[in-house]
């Protein structure tokens, strides 16, 4: 019984490291990346909130924020509308479009080197990520923390950060006559898929 168990173990140790190999050294060929989900995440001295935004449209390829990767080393912009993040109600989503002054900066701008994308899918280990964050007509480099999980021809990168509101200049706003307190770190989660799909 111990030795079939140790053979066992063998083989999905030995297949593993074959398989990592043949990922390593012969990267599948990934032509898009496509923005999918972003949560924002904040609290209050109260309680705790968060915002959402999905990609619905359904189908990859007719998707907003699909965007064609190559091997220039430049940087690809997702565009988020504001608008498009929905929360608990309709009041919360009216204050987080007050916040971000959507009227005047209707789009929250991530740009991410395509250098990444392309070591993502060669198999480059390295769990940190860097890119420009713009928030109401503000840019940031942030530098966040992600990991990844291959699925036929897709990998799906999920990402996590955390910002404060002030490096963006907003005030983390008061309500109730300052009985209610938004805090000024926000945590900002996403996920980002890299396809070969047309």
């Amino acid at each position: 019984m111990k030795t079939n168990c140790k053979r066992i173990l063998l083989f999905l140790v030995f297949y593993t490291i074959i398989q990592f190999h043949c990922f390593a050294s012969n990267p599948l060929n990934f032509n898009y990346c496509l923005l999918e989900f972003i949560q924002i995440e904040g609290e209050t001295n109260i309680n705790q909130f968060n915002l959402t935004y999905y990609n619905h449209d359904s189908g990859i390829t007719n998707r907003i924020n699909k965007i064609e990767l190559n091997e220039v080393n430049e940087i690809i912009e997702f565009k988020i509308p504001v608008n498009n993040f929905k929360g608990k109600n309709y009041l919360m989503e009216s204050d987080f479009q007050d916040l971000l002054s959507a009227s005047s900066y209707p789009l929250i701008i991530v740009g991410i080197n395509s250098k990444l994308f392309n070591q993502i899918s060669s198999g480059t280990e390295n769990n940190k990520i860097e890119f420009l964050l713009t928030i109401a007509g503000k840019t940031r480099n942030i530098v966040g923390h992600y990991n990844t999980s291959i699925n036929k021809n897709q990998i799906r990168l999920k990402g996590i950060t955390k910002i404060g509101l002030k490096d963006f200049s907003i005030e983390p706003p008061q309500k109730m006559f300052g009985m209610l307190q938004v805090k000024d770190s926000i945590i900002i989660k996403f996920d980002i898929l890299i396809t070969n799909e047309n």
